[in-house]
């Protein structure tokens, strides 16, 4: 071949490089910018549901971000056994708290309201687990206690 093919043959090799490079180009500002475009991975709500002694279940909601509870709302106790001193025969009361409790760094959370007193921390991004006491005038009667209700909670897989 004379210079000219040869010279017109690197011209053509730059000519690919050239288009390679924009090709890879190309993909990188369309990965860069997927990456950027993507959403940033937002807080969830899951629920927790659980037993505690005695037949009494606990459930609530709990806002997590990156995994890790930052609140719970919607706590509810059902079928906790009540003792009262003026009435000796034992009740079986339900609760609900619907304000939000913020939970702290080290994933524990504490909710007073009256004589209730709810009380819990997270092991895991997946189990909770705590006490639950309430004591004075529940429902009218006087001198009523629950006692130290301990429970447990696990998230509840979604389907």
């Amino acid at each position: 071949m004379t210079a000219g093919g040869r010279v017109h043959s690197l011209q053509a090799v730059n000519s690919l490089s050239s288009v390679g490079a924009r090709r890879v180009g190309v993909v990188i500002l369309s990965a860069a910018a997927v990456l950027v475009m993507a959403p940033a991975a937002e807080a969830m709500t899951k629920r927790f549901e659980g037993a505690a002694p005695d037949m009494a279940t606990v459930s609530f909601k709990a806002v997590l971000d990156h995994g890790d509870a930052t609140s719970v709302s919607r706590i509810k106790f059902k079928n906790v056994p009540v003792e009262c001193s003026e009435d000796p025969e034992v009740k079986r009361l339900n609760y609900r708290f619907d304000p939000k409790v913020q939970v702290k760094a080290n994933g524990r959370f504490h909710l007073r309201d009256g004589g209730v007193e709810v009380v819990g921390k997270f092991k895991s991004r997946k189990v909770a687990r705590g006490t639950f006491t309430d004591q004075g005038k529940i429902s009218g009667v006087e001198g009523c206690d629950t006692g130290e209700v301990k429970w447990r909670a696990e998230r509840v897989r979604s389907n």
